[in-house]
């Protein structure tokens, strides 16, 4: 695996989305904030801001169901597939009936995947915009590579 992005917007000429991925992963099984705010998309971004941190600090983001996969993540995730807006969707986890599992664990249900788009003036920069759910024959059914 790439090695984990510190505090830097991950450029897509030279950071996989994989590797984004990673890094944000990584700062969720740390529940480190610090390591995700920089690899938000300009949208997240912009709501992050001192006010609004002040009413709603950025680290109820680790209450959520997904964040629980992803504070629980194994290191283990998918190869990124792609639409036609070229949103990345990176597999890290598969939501089961009592809640989640490692993607090695064999066990049946929908990806839980990382969303990341490119989102900055140029579309140069791999921005998170959110963990969601996935069928696996959707995930599937989406291109290898960039458009």
């Amino acid at each position: 695996m790439s090695a984990v992005l510190l505090g830097l917007p991950a450029h897509a000429q030279d950071h996989s989305p994989e590797a984004v991925a990673a890094a944000i992963l990584t700062g969720f099984t740390r529940a480190d904030a610090t390591m995700i705010l920089p690899h938000l998309n300009a949208y997240n971004a912009e709501s992050m801001s001192p006010e609004v941190f002040e009413e709603h600090p950025f680290e109820t983001i680790f209450d959520a169901p997904r964040a629980h996969a992803a504070m629980a993540w194994d290191g283990m995730i998918l190869p990124a597939r792609f639409d036609y807006l070229n949103t990345a969707f990176v597999p890290f986890a598969i939501e089961t009936e009592t809640g989640f599992a490692s993607l090695t664990s064999g066990e049946p249900g929908r990806l839980i995947v990382v969303f990341l788009d490119l989102d900055s003036p140029e579309d140069t920069t791999w921005g998170w915009e959110d963990f969601g759910y996935m069928d696996r024959e959707r995930y599937l059914g989406f291109l290898e590579e960039r458009q």
